[in-house]
């Protein structure tokens, strides 16, 4: 017997997560990297939570990283004044 995948509608995780609607339907439609996979059903898009763990991991990842980034950049303006 298959397990069942815990789905959460597209709307739902925009108010959980504080996306605009509009703005997670636009980067459905032309950046798709820049949300979690979706699976549509008829004419609604869904979200796993594996795909929402995934996305939530990238994202922070990137966030380290530009953090580290500026960090760096300052502690050199910072020796060279």
């Amino acid at each position: 017997m298959k397990a069942r995948k815990t789905m959460t509608p597209l709307k739902d995780w925009c108010d959980a997560n504080s996306v605009p609607y509009s703005t997670a339907r636009f980067y459905l439609a032309n950046k798709p990297e820049m949300m979690p996979e979706t699976i549509m059903v008829g004419r609604r898009h869904f979200i796993t939570e594996e795909a929402d763990a995934e996305f939530r991991d990238r994202r922070l990842e990137a966030t380290r990283a530009e953090r580290a980034r500026r960090a760096e950049t300052s502690a050199v303006a910072g020796m060279a004044a």
